[in-house]
């Protein structure tokens, strides 16, 4: 018998290749949940206030493009949709099942579903890994059902997965949401705060690609979402959620990949000792290091945001803008003080605001009053309105000195609000190919205007483009900031791990010569002094060898 022992060196280009069939095997994977034909809910009830009967409805209510079954041991009918004993008595094999049914029931209907042979399972009964050693033991006992089956399991202990296209229209959720379509993927550990952000992002003009609730992460984690959208063409900034990492390091080299083509905005809980010991029994979820955390975001480029508001304020403007190509802010404003503090944030998040060229500034003057200041921030006074607006925004989108344009309105009493959104929008929809982000502050205490459409649809018929609305300059100077971070790590060279040729006979001399010096001293045990010089041993290849 001949044993042949070799080294096999990964090269980069079988590295991409083993990554892409990872992603497209994810994918894949992934489609029963997010994309499903055929749904089944196990637990669906007679009841609207239950778990089971309110997702079932809300199902229905959303129009769910493919076939629906709802699965009751005693009810004939549920909604006036003809109910089924249990899953084996289907007339088809649902791709989905959700199952809100008991914990001590649901590893059986598991069972079920996997003789059936169902594809993908969304658990969101609650009773497992958070709760103690004996969830902890029912939890594997699901995930071994699963795996042996080949099944994916969302959950347990979720709220439900959501698909806004117009392909699935699936608003699978016993909550009382409706988001609207969108361009965000959203993925939430905790599901209750899921459904507040899901909400919140309605009330904001932030539409919704899909959402989804993983609970404790039994099997889908944000590893395995990250892959799916990565290839979902709805799909443009994804958010997440986190309040643990199953396994950093995959997650590292997934959002580094992903993070090349789609913005990742993420807000990470249990920051402090008091608050991981409350995410840890909240979804059974391990504490993770916060300089590690950190250190992982910035090297994949997620933009970490500490706050929920600034969750939004950044996802709106990634969601509906332009990635800034670099630090210059233009500033164009009617009044004063809200420049100087845009001026003031602007800095402090990093930007620069640049002097306006003389050219620039002389065409400004040309069409302002004598008393406005035209080198930035631009001010055009309070007697300004439509006409002076319309013209500067014209002239600055021309500066080629500016990366990025914040929009300030403080309504006198001769101009309503909606004859200058009116001006941003009409301005923008004759400019598809602009390439600046522009951002609006609206000092109205009567207007609820979160969002400015952008009527291009003409020129680019899936135009996705709006101009997000801020209250203060600082939330809106704070998004751009992140954007400008984000867009400098992406515009960065990816690099590349440089391969150290190792001189592995000197090193296994080196340890030879020490062994055999020592051994009949310390039994083979070295000093502290030799390990410190075994380590500045040279041990590297030479080139002149």
């Amino acid at each position: 018998m001949t044993h042949l022992e070799f080294p096999i060196l990964r090269s980069e280009t079988a590295e991409k290749r083993r990554e892409a069939q990872e992603a497209e095997s994810e994918r894949v994977s992934l489609r029963s949940i997010f994309e499903p034909k055929v749904i089944a809910v196990a637990g669906a009830s007679r009841e609207p206030g239950s778990v089971g009967g309110a997702l079932f409805r809300n199902l229905l209510r959303w129009g769910f493009s493919g076939t629906l079954y709802p699965v009751n041991p005693v009810a004939g009918a549920i909604a006036g949709v003809k109910a089924y004993p249990s899953i084996s008595e289907l007339p088809e094999v649902p791709e989905l099942v959700f199952i809100a049914v008991p914990a001590r029931f649901v590893v059986e209907v598991a069972r079920q579903c996997a003789s059936f042979g169902v594809r993908a399972l969304c658990v969101l009964t609650a009773g497992f890994a958070e709760t103690g050693e004996e969830g902890k033991a029912l939890q594997e006992d699901l995930l071994n059902v699963c795996r042996a089956s080949g099944m994916r399991v969302v959950g347990p202990n979720c709220m439900g997965i959501v698909n806004s296209s117009s392909g699935t229209r699936m608003l699978g959720t016993f909550a009382p949401v409706e988001p609207p379509a969108g361009n965000v993927a959203m993925s939430s550990q905790s599901g209750a705060l899921g459904l507040v952000l899901m909400a919140q992002a309605g009330q904001m003009g932030l539409g919704v690609s899909s959402f989804i609730s993983i609970g404790n992460k039994a099997d889908v984690s944000g590893n395995d979402l990250l892959q799916y959208w990565e290839g979902d063409d709805s799909t443009d900034v994804i958010l997440l959620y986190l309040e643990s990492f199953g396994n950093p390091r995959r997650f590292a080299r997934i959002a580094r990949r992903v993070s090349r083509a789609k913005p990742i905005v993420a807000v990470k809980a249990g920051r402090t000792a008091a608050g991981a010991r409350a995410a840890s029994s909240h979804t059974a979820a391990l504490a993770n290091s916060d300089r590690a955390v950190d250190a992982l975001f910035t090297q994949t480029g997620i933009i970490r945001v500490d706050t929920l508001a600034d969750f939004f304020s950044v996802a709106r403007l990634l969601a509906s803008q332009p990635i800034p190509k670099g630090k210059k802010l233009g500033v164009l404003t009617n009044g004063g003080g809200p420049g100087i503090i845009a001026v003031d944030a602007a800095i402090a998040a990093g930007l620069e605001i640049p002097t306006l060229s003389e050219k620039t500034q002389a065409r400004l003057r040309a069409v302002l009053p004598r008393t406005a200041s035209v080198s930035n921030p631009v001010d055009i006074i309070a007697g300004s309105g439509p006409k002076e607006y319309r013209a500067c925004l014209e002239i600055l989108c021309e500066e080629n000195d500016l990366d990025a344009l914040l929009v300030i309105f403080i309504p006198p009493i001769a101009t309503p609000s909606k004859e200058v959104i009116q001006v941003l929008s009409d301005y923008l929809a004759s400019m598809p190919d602009l390439q600046i982000p522009i951002v609006a502050v609206l000092f109205d205490p009567y207007s609820t205007v979160v969002s400015i459409p952008i009527d291009d649809k003409t020129v680019h018929p899936e135009s996705k483009r709006s101009v997000p609305v801020y209250s203060f300059p600082e939330s809106a100077v704070a998004a751009l900031g992140a954007a400008v971070r984000y867009g400098t790590w992406r515009a960065a060279p990816t690099g590349s791990v440089a391969e150290i040729p190792i001189d592995r006979d000197e090193i296994q001399r080196i340890l030879s010569s020490y062994h055999a010096g020592t051994a009949s001293k310390t039994g083979g045990w070295l000093a502290q002094d030799e390990v410190a010089s075994f380590l500045v041993r040279p041990v590297l290849k030479s080139s002149a060898r």
